[in-house]
C-alpha cells in the first residue's frame, strides 16, 4: 500500500512537472513573440514620420 502511494505521488509530481514545463514553454514563446512584436513596432515607428509616431504614442 505504501509503495502504491509512493508511485501515485511520483506520477502526480511528474504530471505537475510536465504542466509546469508546458507553462514555462508557453511563457518563453510569449516572450519571444512579444520581442518580435516590439522589434516590428520599433521598425514601424522609425519608418513612420515623427509627428505621426508622437500622436500614436499618446
Amino acid at each position: 500500500m505504501s509503495s502504491f502511494r509512493i508511485v501515485k505521488f511520483i506520477a502526480y509530481s511528474y504530471a505537475q512537472w510536465s504542466d509546469a514545463r508546458c507553462a514555462i514553454l508557453l511563457v518563453v514563446r510569449n516572450i519571444a513573440l512579444y520581442d518580435q512584436a516590439r522589434v516590428v513596432a520599433a521598425m514601424f515607428v522609425t519608418t513612420v514620420p515623427l509627428p505621426l509616431s508622437h500622436s500614436c504614442s499618446k
